[in-house]
């Protein structure tokens, strides 16, 4: 760093791993002005890893792994499955799990799902399949994978999407927020039936990784980029000037308890998900949320503070996952 000049470095992005973690903070002590951006793929698929090492879908994934095994290992499965694909009209096979890149376990169990039901015609009797030709374990198997697909399904996505070239940090906190928008939809629908100590270990688990991405040695840089990302954001004036505006807001001090209990909830919920009229505080100044003909409206309002109101369609989070 000295040799090409320390002014020329911004940020450190590496993943939590021990080695890798010191060397940042090693750095960042040296180069206080360095800000450390963990690496959000690799929070996410850790994410996933450790909903998978549930022990309710332990026994789903392992089936899993060995109907994905057998058709790829096996030369005449494979030419029956893609016939009767044909037949069925399933545009893609089966895909395989990698074994780092724990995010693929969505993949391969939704193209499993895609291509059961041409499975179950194959499958006739005994071998290592005979589980197929019992009802209740096969709609067993069929629940679980179902209900570990929804769950991983947002998580997977949002790895996919931050994987792009023109990723910004205001992306990772918005994806993030839509990683807990939609799993707290589906949990409080719960309509695959989840069982309710399957759901607190999902919500734990989700949460520690929110904290540890969004709350970590970054400090606010993904809230910031967030809030002032202008091709994702429309901000007006109402009084005085936005330089005003932020001025005021930077010589506030941040309120980390506040911060803490807004954003490290105990369910699954979010500032931009909170009900009407809650009071939140976004760098230390108190931001008032409400729903007004689809929109969300945060307004920050200060003493001799202009007032700054940021709208964002309400719908824009799932958009971002499903287009």
């Amino acid at each position: 760093m000295d040799l090409i000049g320390r002014e020329r470095f911004a940020a450190l992005a590496s993943d939590n791993t021990g080695n890798t973690k010191l060397g940042r903070e090693l750095a960042q002590a040296v180069v206080p002005t360095i800000i450390i951006v963990p690496d959000s793929c690799h929070n996410l698929s850790n994410t996933v890893k450790d909903i998978t090492k549930i022990e309710y879908f332990v026994d789903c994934i392992g089936r899993m792994r060995v109907i994905i095994t057998h058709f790829s290992h096996s030369s005449y499965s494979p030419t029956h499955l893609n016939a009767m694909r044909v037949v069925d009209a399933i545009n893609k096979g089966l895909e395989a799990i990698g074994r780092t890149r724990f995010g693929t376990i969505y993949w391969a169990g939704y193209s499993v799902i895609r291509s059961l039901p041409a499975i179950v015609i194959l499958v006739k009797t005994g071998g290592k399949f005979a589980w197929f030709t019992q009802l209740r374990e096969y709609q067993g198997f069929e629940l679980q994978l179902q209900q570990l697909v929804h769950i991983l399904e947002p998580i997977a996505r949002a790895i996919k999407c931050l994987e792009g070239l023109e990723v910004t940090v205001g992306d990772v906190y918005k994806l993030y927020v839509a990683i807990t928008a939609v799993l707290r939809d589906f949990l409080e629908q719960n309509s695959l039936s989840l069982p309710k100590e399957v759901q607190e270990e999902v919500c734990s688990i989700i949460n520690r990784r929110y904290d540890e991405m969004i709350h970590g040695p970054s400090g606010d840089l993904f809230l910031a980029g967030f809030f002032l990302d202008p091709g994702k954001c429309f901000v007006s004036l109402h009084a005085g000037s936005l330089l005003n505006s932020v001025q005021s807001m930077s010589k506030v001090p941040c309120c980390s308890e506040c911060q803490r209990t807004n954003f490290r909830p105990r369910q699954l919920r979010h500032p931009v998900l909170r009900p009407l009229s809650s009071l939140t505080r976004i760098f230390g100044i108190p931001c008032q949320l409400t729903l007004k003909s689809g929109h969300f409206y945060f307004t920050f309002s200060r003493r001799n503070c202009s007032r700054v109101v940021m709208r964002l369609h309400s719908s824009a989070i799932r958009r971002w996952l499903t287009s």
